[in-house]
């Protein structure tokens, strides 16, 4: 394990790789599309997120997850192998994906991280933001604090 604390991770689906692709800065553990489920088993061993403590981590998961039977632990399993000091949640859209937006609340609570709400600034399909500036702002709600 590294005794340096890194400034930034950023875990999960396409909303991630946005913000990831507007906050160059920080550690990427990203693929568009992907569920929870296919996160987890697909990174569960990669380095940047089991070896490293961040000052910051953004995991923006859930919303891919059509059957949500096993959503709460995969989420609970990648947010407890997180370690950093402050952790963000991007909260799925609360009219397409309401059952996955209430599941990554209360997750967020359980572990006392913050959740940001990016239905300011997502597009026409209701789930991503539409351009790069629009993920800065998402970045924004969450770098400049």
């Amino acid at each position: 394990m590294l005794d340096i604390l890194l400034e930034c991770l950023i875990v999960g689906d396409s909303i991630a790789n946005g913000i990831s692709q507007a906050n160059r800065q920080c550690s990427a553990v990203v693929k568009d599309g992907i569920t929870s489920e296919g996160w987890l088993k697909a990174n569960k061993n990669h380095p940047s997120y089991t070896n490293n403590k961040y000052k910051i981590a953004v995991i923006s998961l859930g919303t891919n997850d059509f059957r949500t039977g096993n959503t709460v632990e995969n989420l609970y399993d990648i947010r407890r192998n997180i370690k950093a000091e402050k952790v963000y949640w991007i909260l799925p859209s609360s009219i397409l994906k309401p059952v996955q937006r209430q599941i990554v609340r209360e997750l967020s609570n359980e572990f006392h991280d913050t959740t940001i709400d990016i239905s300011q600034q997502v597009g026409y399909d209701g789930i991503h933001p539409p351009t790069l500036t629009k993920y800065k702002e998402v970045g924004d709600k969450i770098f400049k604090k």
